[in-house]
């Protein structure tokens, strides 16, 4: 499957936001945006057009959000004077959502081993939709991920697995690795004794606190 220019420039504004904001890797993306893809016809379609409830609005937008989440996206944009249809409307309702009520889908992604998986993990954490059409949602992916990254694009900060707590290791050897050259460049340029002084300073605080 070919993208079209709209999948491309979509692909290009979402990925790089998804890698940033959830540590995720590019064919965690692929799954996400490969979702998306295929619930509104290649970004094309942003009303669903057969809504499954009769007589409902149906879905909306890149992830076709139906029902409450379709109520609660639309007050959010009334409230931020946002432009429903807008990337960046989209893009921060995804984010709340997948930073709240469903972020186990960004678990789930992450979780599940290739491609394939990882597809259908989004979808029925996520999406939970009534077509599965599992086939079709994969093959979008697979051509979401063979998409290149803009050159002139940002580079994602890409950390697949984010630290339980801060690693301060290499930050703690780093300043001593400065503190020793600075260290090494008074011994070499010291002529007022500033570096016997600070020495003994440092003695006499150590011998205080001996006593």
């Amino acid at each position: 499957m070919e993208p079209t220019a709209l999948v491309i420039q979509k692909t290009r504004y979402i990925r790089p936001r998804l890698m940033q904001d959830f540590l995720i890797t590019n064919l965690d993306a692929a799954a996400i945006i490969g979702n998306a893809a295929y619930e509104c016809g290649g970004f094309e379609t942003y009303q669903e057009i057969a809504p499954t409830v009769s007589g409902s609005r149906g879905g909306w937008g890149w992830m076709q959000w139906t029902g409450s989440r379709r109520r609660g996206f639309e007050a959010y944009c009334d409230r931020n004077n946002f432009d429903v249809a807008s990337d960046e409307a989209q893009y921060k309702w995804l984010f709340l959502e997948l930073r709240g009520a469903e972020k186990r889908a960004i678990t789930a992604v992450k979780s599940a081993e290739g491609l394939e998986d990882k597809v259908i993990a989004f979808e029925s954490s996520f999406l939970r939709a009534g077509v599965k059409n599992y086939a079709k949602r994969i093959q979008w992916a697979e051509t979401i991920q063979a998409i290149p990254p803009a050159k002139d694009g940002p580079t994602p900060v890409i950390t697949p697995e984010p630290p339980e707590m801060e690693d301060k290791t290499m930050e703690v050897f780093r300043n001593l690795i400065i503190l020793l050259l600075v260290v090494m460049d008074l011994a070499i340029t010291d002529k007022d004794g500033w570096l016997d002084k600070i020495l003994s300073a440092l003695k006499r605080d150590d011998d205080d606190k001996g006593d």
